[in-house]
């Protein structure tokens, strides 16, 4: 996962918060859940604010709980294959993180 940090500004996670780049956390994130869309509509504000375009955001996940609030706010979604079923929802399917690589190219 090290070989595509670089293509990440910020991580945001609804266990911690917003990890920056530098390692700070941003905790306005802290606690939202995915699964009921805070954690997304909270990021389009934040994104809004610092001009960034929403479609170059992306999520992964369940469908139910990830990738189809994350779709609802705009972000483009994938999904590994890692588990027994397929995430059909998303916009990319992936075996393993390494095929990321060619996305965010």
């Amino acid at each position: 996962m090290n070989d595509l940090r670089h293509f990440f500004s910020d991580i945001y996670t609804a266990g911690l918060g917003r990890i920056r780049e530098d390692g700070t956390i941003d905790e306005r994130f802290k606690d939202l859940e995915k699964g009921n869309g805070s954690l997304y509509r909270q990021l389009v504000v934040a994104l809004e604010e610092q001009e960034y375009i929403r479609t170059k955001g992306y999520d992964w996940g369940l469908p139910e709980k990830d990738i189809l609030p994350a779709k609802e706010c705009g972000f483009r979604t994938y999904s590994t294959q890692l588990s027994a079923e397929k995430q059909r929802p998303a916009d990319y399917q992936i075996d393993n993180f390494n095929q990321l690589i060619d996305i965010f190219a």
